[in-house]
């Protein structure tokens, strides 16, 4: 299965300390996890200028060390995202864009209640 990790989602596993590997625990068949490089351009952005500065940057740490695959497409990030294929599911903390994929039939992982990963 293909996930991408959207900006928010990767800030929040940082700023509420959730281990990545809860992610492979939720899904029970192996994952390949994925960024925009859009969500490279946000985080470095994001860190420094935000308040959330650090998380970002350790949200940059976390891609960089781990094996996440950065996908080069152009155009809005929520829009790209959109437009990805059903093979995909998406990672985010953003309930507009949740809806949205819900509703076009992809399969979403979210942080609830700051503790835990669970599947929309």
């Amino acid at each position: 299965m293909k996930l991408l990790l959207d900006t928010n989602f990767l800030v929040d596993l940082c700023r509420f300390r959730i281990d990545l590997s809860e992610i492979y625990d939720l899904l029970s068949e192996p994952v390949e996890l994925y960024v925009l490089n859009a969500t490279l351009s946000e985080l470095e952005v994001l860190s420094k200028k935000s308040k959330h500065g650090k998380y970002a940057k350790l949200s940059l740490e976390l891609i960089k060390n781990s094996r996440i695959t950065v996908l080069n497409m152009s155009g809005d990030v929520d829009r790209t995202i959109l437009s990805l294929d059903k093979n995909f599911m998406v990672a985010t903390n953003d309930g507009k864009l949740r809806n949205q994929l819900t509703r076009k039939g992809v399969k979403t992982i979210y942080l609830r209640a700051r503790k835990h990963l669970a599947i929309g």
